[in-house]
């Protein structure tokens, strides 16, 4: 079981090549992902980081979706604009400033706050293998970061690598 779980990506994309042209974030998180899977040890730890790529790879489509400029709107209340902005300051900017985070739109879109909506509001720009990955990624990264797992996990670098494809085909269908 948790070689499957440890290497979804490569099971469900198919062996992919390596995607250098991530964010600086991503691509850290991905070389520093690699390195634990060298290294031949801290299994757990190279997979949680590696579904942690997949989710982080979401935050920062959306990040790239809303641009320089983000319009928060809520009935009743007027437009807020906030400049050079990504998901995770939108959402502190929200949670700071007590506004409610389900009944906002943000470029004229619900904002994604939650890992369920986020998926949802992703599916505009993921075939079918690369919506389930993410799907199956979260609730994966979910368990192993509350230490649900109990599973020797055995990732393998092709997954990462896979897992940096599925990120990447996201990325370019946003900047489309």
């Amino acid at each position: 079981m948790g070689f499957f779980l440890a290497n979804l990506p490569v099971l469900i994309e198919g062996r992919r090549t390596e995607r250098n042209d991530l964010t600086p974030k991503l691509t850290k998180l991905k070389n520093d992902t690699l390195e634990l899977i060298s290294l031949g040890k801290f299994n757990e730890l190279a997979t949680l980081d590696m579904y942690l790529l997949l989710e982080m790879g979401l935050r920062c489509a959306y990040s790239i979706w809303v641009g320089k400029k983000a319009i928060i709107e809520r009935p009743g209340y007027d437009k807020i604009i906030l400049y050079d902005q990504d998901y995770r300051k939108i959402k502190l900017y929200l949670r700071l400033n007590k506004i409610g985070h389900y009944d906002v739109l943000v470029n004229g879109q619900p904002f994604p706050s939650s890992q369920n909506s986020l998926l949802h509001w992703s599916e505009k720009f993921t075939d079918r293998n690369s919506d389930l990955l993410f799907r199956l990624a979260l609730n994966i990264r979910n368990l192993l970061a509350h230490g649900e797992n109990e599973w020797e996990l055995y990732p393998f670098k092709e997954s990462v690598e896979s897992s940096s494809y599925a990120v990447g085909k996201v990325l370019d269908r946003i900047k489309l």
